[in-house]
């Protein structure tokens, strides 16, 4: 909720220097709701539309069951670390 707006900015200055694929890093993340999982499908939507890919790299259950429940999963590659992440698959 409160950093919504700058992952969105930091996503759209990715991918408006030409970044093919963006890797979000919520490893840090301990809590995530619907308005943070809205701003990171949105975000699948603008990397999308250039053609860039956005994946995430979550660790935390409970970030991750916020994503699996909503159906938010079936649309963004989770990884459990930047290094997948980067590795381009989800786990």
């Amino acid at each position: 909720m409160t950093n919504a707006g700058d992952l969105r900015g930091c996503v759209l200055s990715a991918i408006g220097n030409g970044a093919r694929a963006v890797v979000v890093d919520m490893t840090a993340t301990t809590f995530c709701d619907c308005g943070g999982m809205h701003a990171v499908v949105g975000c699948l939507g603008l990397a999308a539309a250039v053609g860039a890919s956005l994946r995430l790299a979550v660790s935390a259950p409970e970030v991750r069951q916020v994503f699996t429940i909503t159906g938010a999963a079936r649309l963004i590659d989770i990884c459990p670390t930047v290094a997948a992440a980067l590795l381009g698959g989800p786990d």
